[in-house]
């Protein structure tokens, strides 16, 4: 069985949360499971898929133990969307 590695994403605002989920449709993620009205989500960006936060339950390994904010999430996404499709000790850089 193989085991799930996430980053939890922390939501503050309303406003956070539209904005990330607006993020995660434009890059394609998909949604794992249904919406229980918490303010973070488990995203896996190896599989492009996510599931809303549940009370009481984690999905798998969060990395780093803890949680980041939507910005630090875009940050990192973004470091590694820009080696998409090269070999895993390639680093030519892209913009």
């Amino acid at each position: 069985m193989e085991k799930y590695i996430y980053f939890l994403v922390y939501v503050k605002k309303e406003k956070d949360e539209e904005d990330l989920l607006d993020f995660l449709k434009d890059e394609e993620f998909d949604c794992m499971a249904g919406s229980w009205g918490c303010p973070w989500y488990f995203i896996d960006i190896e599989y492009k898929t996510y599931k809303p936060g549940r009370p009481g339950v984690c999905y798998g390994k969060v990395i780093g133990e803890h949680a980041i904010t939507f910005n630090e999430f875009k940050t990192i996404y973004d470091i590694y969307k820009k080696y998409d499709d090269l070999d895993v000790l390639e680093m030519r850089h892209r913009k």
